[in-house]
């Protein structure tokens, strides 16, 4: 797991280099929760909210990280879109 800090320093990184080296800015995502977790799984790891709440805090984080975008399930697709402006 990262934070918005870890998600910040990478943006600003990519920033910088695409300005240096006078190249498109690549689009950068970041991942919420991976397919292969359930419920059961997050808890095992300290994670309380569930799962779909889950994937939306992190989204919400990767937005306000400056990160573009996020890797999930299609299944979150709508809530994602919701709760995230772009």
């Amino acid at each position: 797991l990262g934070g918005s800090k870890m998600m910040r320093v990478a943006a600003e990184a990519v920033n910088e280099t695409v300005e240096r080296e006078r190249m498109p800015r690549p689009l950068i995502l970041g991942v919420t929760v991976l397919t292969s977790h359930t419920q059961a799984s997050l808890t095992e790891v300290g994670i309380e909210q569930n799962l779909e709440a889950e994937v939306v805090t992190l989204a919400r984080l990767c937005a306000a990280s400056g990160i573009d975008g996020v890797v999930a399930s299609p299944q979150e697709i709508v809530p994602i879109r919701n709760a995230v402006d772009n």
